[in-house]
């Protein structure tokens, strides 16, 4: 396992069982504006401050920003789909996308940037003899499993 992963996951594990024994209290909220909502993000933190080998293998990577990643997040998931919006996903101006929970499943897709993302992907997910390789079970609010399909 790479020295980071490690580390982070012991830092995990330590912070977890200190928690489960009472040492350390913490309040994991869904809410962002937690103090504790970045708890990975701070068990990092430290371990670059503390860990000089952390720190320089750090050092030595790419920094990639989050800023397209988290484009349609930025552009609302629930708002019309628009031809930026459009040659963005069609054109695969990033690798992954940040999505959220915080919909209303009740919330018409009809239009809008989720529409097209899922389009997208289930366009890109048919064989050529019109089969899916991968069906999605459950909802996109839910639980979701990856199942053969050979069904059109």
């Amino acid at each position: 396992m790479h020295p980071i992963l490690e580390k982070l996951r012991a830092g995990s594990v330590a912070l977890w069982r200190d928690v489960a024994d009472g040492l350390t209290a913490l309040d994991v909220t869904d809410d962002p504006s937690s103090e504790d909502y970045f708890w990975l993000h701070t068990i990092f933190a430290n371990l670059l401050k503390i860990d000089p080998s952390i720190s320089e293998i750090w050092s030595r990577c790419t920094l990639i920003k989050a800023d397209a990643p988290h484009y349609l997040q930025q552009i609302g998931l629930l708002n019309p789909a628009t031809p930026e919006v459009l040659f963005h996903i069609r054109n695969r101006l990033t690798n992954v996308y940040k999505l959220s929970r915080r919909i209303d499943p009740s919330a018409s897709l009809k239009g809008t940037v989720l529409e097209a993302l899922f389009t997208t992907l289930e366009s890109r997910l048919m064989l050529p003899d019109g089969k899916r390789p991968l069906e999605t079970t459950g909802s996109m609010f839910g639980e979701t499993a990856l199942a053969c399909n050979d069904q059109p």
